[in-house]
């Protein structure tokens, strides 16, 4: 009797033993963030959250349709009176024609006064941004005179700036040209990426210089985005983004 008591008590011991390791086991599953930090899939996922935080950047774009009423002869400058977006900082802008080239312009209260030829309903963009820099170009002519604007809605343009003409304050402002020249071992601390595991990134098959050579013996893990590079201009340009982790 005194043995079958302890056999039996032996097996709810074990028994309850393994519960409580299997119960510990799916709460471990069910658990978010559970995932082990070096699983291919998180690898990326750091890589390409942290890229498109650090590389995107904003433009606002605003229509700008101007009727010349000025003859030949006269000034190539027109005035239009009582610009309603006087907020726009002209030294954190450009003016940009329908065949994109830069058109000289000025801001002052609430005139903005631009070059012009003589023709009548030219179409033109001003592109705003605090990373932009207004571009020196030809200075104004004289102003033949005030002449009739229509403007359109404001637009938001959002994409990946692939250089260092959409960042004005250098390497604060990320763009994919500063991120290239950040120390490897520097951006991986920024990102939180296991100081063990490797990267590399590529846009349009051109590598971007973070880390070595992508080898040829070990398991490497591939994902390819899809997204847009958005040029001082406010053009959006698909690109292809290829990101490597081992």
């Amino acid at each position: 009797m005194k043995k079958r008591g302890i056999s039996n008590h032996l097996d709810w011991v074990i028994g309850f033993g393994l519960f409580l390791v299997a119960v510990t086991l799916i709460i471990a599953g069910l658990k978010p963030g559970s995932q082990p930090l070096h699983e291919p899939d998180a690898l990326l996922d750091i890589v390409e959250r942290n890229f498109l935080e650090d590389t995107y950047w904003s433009v606002e774009s605003l229509p700008v349709q101007v009727e010349s009423h000025c003859s030949e002869g006269d000034g190539k400058a027109n005035q239009c009176r009582n610009f309603p977006f006087i907020s726009i900082n002209k030294n954190n802008a450009n003016m940009i024609d329908e065949s994109n080239g830069y058109v000289p312009f000025d801001i002052s209260g609430e005139d903005l006064t631009l070059n012009i030829p003589n023709s009548d309903n030219n179409n033109y963009t001003i592109i705003y941004s605090e990373r932009l820099t207004k571009e020196s170009g030809s200075p104004l002519q004289d102003v033949c005179g005030h002449t009739d604007c229509y403007y359109g809605v404001p637009k938001t343009l959002e994409g990946i700036c692939d250089n260092s003409n959409c960042d004005n304050e250098g390497i604060n402002d990320d763009s994919v040209d500063n991120l290239a020249i950040y120390n490897y071992e520097d951006l991986k601390v920024k990102w939180n990426y296991p100081n063990i595991q490797e990267f590399k990134i590529e846009i349009d098959g051109r590598e971007i210089g973070y880390g070595d050579n992508i080898p040829q013996n070990i398991p490497v893990y591939v994902r390819q985005i899809t997204d847009f590079e958005l040029t001082e201009k406010g053009e959006l340009e698909p690109i292809k983004i290829r990101i490597y982790v081992w």
